[in-house]
């Protein structure tokens, strides 16, 4: 409002107002306004267009370099024809660099003048109206903008699917920026075009299928590609994705998201191959592991399945362990869906300093809301049934220390049964800001632990806190929680005691003996990213030994 009324007070500053106040257009109907022929409640031209008036018109359209065209189908078709006459073969918006929110439907032949030259951030999305036919004609007569935009976001899932054939995104060459919104069946030569893309920067792709994946086209070793690409965002599932960072590896990779599902299938896929490649394809993490250069940073993953199998990931080491190879990572997280895993103190152990700058550290269930269910009592699950090895309060003070910079951990369980001797917790200070635990026991008391980790992390942020309740029908229970927090903080006898506490080593654990007791057991294979620290508490059951190296995939 300031800026409009500067440009109307003050002749001097008035153009650059205006240029700042039309940079950006929420609607093509804001500009069309500027016509005095144009009615906006009829979305159409109500007189003739006079050379004033479109000389004028075009002063404000040549200001527009960003507009969002969420109202385009309101526009009448004749107001199109008209605006088409008076441009010829010029754009409507002469300097416009970035195009978001149009849908292209079978009116799109008729405003193909808005799509000019200089725009180099176009999003679209396909209405699932529009034929095949017509696609191909709106893409050639765009062809001007497609082949100079440097980032092209494309939605089709309005009508994608087999029968269909999408926009051509592996033809445009000039890429800087990549984002497919839909399930697209990809090619082995369309993804080998993609890679020897010259500036492609950043790709997102999920991925429906690769087709004409048989036997003889998997490439039996590792082949480079994406010389310039920095973040990488796959979905679908794990054997393709695997197959797609087979057929070409980045080499300077920074930022990998992943979003795998079907890690487990039947007899035979729809693609033909048998059960044994099949498993071989969606089990196999290799091909993930090979991206993991010094270059890496961030490295997301979701993995997805429906079989509740415990045999996806039966060692957690077999998991991390090839993560060590990718020092500077700042961000490692795993987030399973309907896949069981279990973080055995002693893997955690094995890194407590392996990723110096660790800002983030997540292995944890998908949140999803929590299922609407009858409140009843359930048996207790026998102690030989249990798999107790979850990692204590002592080591995730140890790996904290060893991430100086980590702001959140996640993991799935934390073991209660190993009680901190709060006299031998020492006040750590450390900066963690975020700490979430999947599954706690039910039967331990949480106090103590609670007591122990607010002297280990003293500035966590207990935000979600403030709106929990421990149980609907007992708000007296919630209320005690309240008071005991209050006076646990008011009174703090147990930070007095363990004041002048050194690290992480001098921590006592005391056994309750809710489980039975482990073997000792000794490691066949000492790994690379080993514990430096002090001894962790031995865990109920070893991890089976596991070895990484970085061959080629086959």
């Amino acid at each position: 409002r300031a800026l409009a009324r500067l440009a109307r007070v003050n002749r001097a500053l008035s153009g650059i107002a205006l240029d700042v106040l039309w940079q950006h257009l929420d609607g093509v109907e804001q500009l069309l306004r500027v016509l005095t022929a144009y009615d906006k409640d009829k979305s159409r031209f109500m007189d003739e267009l006079t050379d004033a008036g479109w000389t004028r018109f075009q002063e404000y359209a040549a200001r527009v370099q960003s507009i969002h065209l969420a109202d385009i189908s309101k526009v009448h078709t004749t107001a199109w024809f008209i605006l088409t006459h008076r441009c010829g073969q010029t754009a409507l918006i002469p300097r416009l660099e970035q195009m978001t929110g149009l849908t292209i439907d079978l009116n799109t032949l008729c405003y193909t003048m808005l799509f000019s030259p200089t725009i180099r951030h176009l999003e679209i999305k396909i209405d699932q109206s529009i034929d095949d036919g017509a696609l191909r004609m709106i893409t050639q007569a765009i062809q001007p903008t497609l082949s100079a935009v440097h980032l092209l976001a494309i939605d089709d899932r309005g009508r994608y699917n087999a029968a269909h054939a999408g926009m051509p995104f592996w033809t445009f060459t000039q890429l800087h920026t990549l984002e497919v919104a839909h399930d697209a069946t990809a090619s082995l030569p369309q993804i080998r075009a993609l890679a020897e893309f010259p500036n492609l920067h950043t790709l997102s792709l999920r991925l429906k299928t690769i087709a004409d994946s048989s036997a003889d086209s998997i490439p039996t070793k590792r082949q480079s590609g994406f010389l310039s690409l920095r973040t990488l965002s796959l979905a679908g599932n794990l054997g393709d994705i695997s197959l797609f960072l087979t057929s070409a590896t980045p080499p300077s990779l920074e930022t990998l998201d992943i979003e795998a599902g079907t890690l487990c299938g039947t007899d035979r896929d729809e693609n033909g191959l048998s059960a044994q490649d099949f498993h071989r394809r969606a089990r196999s993490l290799r091909p993930v592991h090979a991206v993991l250069t010094s270059s890496l940073r961030h490295l997301r993953a979701t993995l997805c399945c429906n079989c509740q199998s415990d045999s996806h990931f039966p060692d957690s080491g077999e998991l991390i362990e090839p993560l060590c190879a990718a020092r500077g990572l700042q961000t490692i997280s795993f987030v399973f869906q309907g896949v069981k895993f279990h973080l055995a103190d002693a893997t955690l152990c094995r890194f407590t300093d392996a990723w110096p700058d660790l800002v983030r550290f997540e292995a944890r269930k998908k949140l999803e809301p929590p299922p609407i269910t009858s409140h009843k009592v359930q048996a207790a699950t026998p102690r030989e049934q249990v798999q107790h090895d979850h990692p204590t309060v002592k080591t995730l003070a140890a790996f904290a220390l060893g991430h100086p910079n980590l702001t959140k951990l996640s993991i799935p369980s934390l073991d209660l049964d190993a009680v901190p001797n709060l006299s031998t917790v020492p006040l750590l200070g450390h900066g963690l800001r975020h700490l979430h635990v999947d599954q706690l026991d039910a039967k331990p008391c949480l106090l103590d632990h609670a007591l122990a980790l607010d002297m280990l992390f003293p500035s966590l942020d207990l935000t979600e806190a403030r709106s929990a309740v421990a149980n609907a029908s007992n708000r007296n229970l919630e209320l005690q929680l309240l008071l005991l927090a209050l006076q646990v903080s008011r009174v703090g006898q147990h930070r007095v005691a363990s004041a002048a506490r050194g690290g992480p080593s001098e921590v006592e654990l005391l056994l309750q003996g809710w489980h039975t007791a482990p073997k000792q057991t000794n490691y066949a294979h000492e790994p690379e990213c080993h514990w430096h620290g002090p001894t962790p508490l031995p865990p109920r059951s070893r991890p089976r030994p596991y070895s990484y190296s970085p061959e080629p995939f086959r």
